[in-house]
């Protein structure tokens, strides 16, 4: 059994595929396995990983003949690990040269079921930044509550959140709890995941220091995502919620707080659709049917207002 397998799903993605199995190779820990799942892709990405395949025994491909997601992608690199561990690596991210040694080692001295570092985020011009600002923010243990509390939405800070954290995960924990992800989602199914592994009991480790490399980019499936990929969050949050039991409050009331906001992202989503199709009887409703969610849209509302008032009197001005 190899100590680390690294899970990585990829759509077109063969432009970032050889920084991301690079970084691999480069490790100084020796004992992984990389196993690769083509989410039918329609560029070169099987070229690029069978060439490396041939460089490093190391490095599996598995091709899927029609495109399932990235869920599903993971959850066919999952049954064919064999790793102690698994770590999920993004495509078009990249490792430290030390991670995976630090991580092992860190789960090794904790008897932790997870265990994670910090993200450095790559932004489009280069530049680098660290989505968290040491243990102020990413505390040396995890659980559940602080775990939602941790993935509420901040406009001011739209790409942190701990549902972007990328843990090494115990693979015996995560088949005797019979774990997957969620295939029906595109958006946040990290999110869904690990909540559903900390509802289980699993114990979680960090460390401050940022050795996974995230690149920011304007097309992924993070970035961009609609109503149905908020409905999909909506529904998991609510099968979380049946999932706990009720004396857990303080995790209960973390997760409600999580719920409501998803609800507002979805609905803000729905009124800007309604809006677009000049359909004024939808976007009504959703002021009526969800009166929770009515401060909400009325404040975004404004906020837009004054942002479109001040675009149109510096145009004006320009002329």
């Amino acid at each position: 059994m190899v100590d680390v397998s690294v899970l990585i799903a990829s759509r077109n993605c063969a432009s970032f595929l050889p920084c991301a199995l690079k970084s691999l190779i480069d490790q100084s820990l020796s004992d992984w396995e990389a196993i690769v799942v083509d989410d039918a892709s329609d560029d070169d990405t099987e070229t690029v990983v069978r060439r490396f395949a041939q460089l490093d025994t190391r490095i599996r491909y598995i091709g899927l003949c029609n495109r399932s997601g990235p869920s599903a992608a993971r959850n066919t690199a999952i049954d064919a690990a064999q790793g102690r561990w698994v770590a999920i690596l993004d495509a078009d991210d990249w490792f430290g040269p030390d991670r995976l040694k630090n991580l092992v080692h860190l789960a090794n001295n904790t008897a932790a079921d997870v265990v994670c570092d910090g993200v450095m985020l790559v932004n489009p011009d280069g530049r680098l930044s660290t989505m968290f600002s040491g243990q102020s923010e990413l505390p040396s243990r995890l659980n559940l509550t602080r775990f939602l509390e941790g993935n509420m939405p901040n406009p001011a800070r739209p790409r942190q959140g701990f549902g972007f954290l990328k843990p090494l995960i115990n693979r015996d924990f995560v088949n005797r709890h019979g774990l997957r992800y969620d295939k029906n989602m595109l958006f946040a199914e990290d999110y869904t995941f690990y909540a559903e592994l900390l509802l289980r009991g699993a114990r979680w480790a960090l460390r401050p220091e940022a050795e996974y490399f995230y690149r920011v980019r304007s097309g992924s499936l993070t970035a961009e995502h609609g109503i149905a990929d908020l409905q999909n969050l909506l529904q998991a949050d609510r099968h979380l919620m049946t999932s706990l039991p009720q004396d857990r409050l303080s995790e209960r009331d973390a997760l409600r707080a999580h719920l409501i906001s998803t609800k507002e992202r979805l609905a803000w989503r729905q009124l800007i659709s309604a809006w677009k199709r000049r359909d004024l009887a939808a976007g009504m409703l959703l002021f009526l049917d969800q009166p929770q969610v009515a401060l909400y849209l009325t404040r975004n509302l404004s906020r837009e207002f004054v942002r479109r008032t001040i675009t149109r009197s510096a145009v004006t001005e320009a002329q």
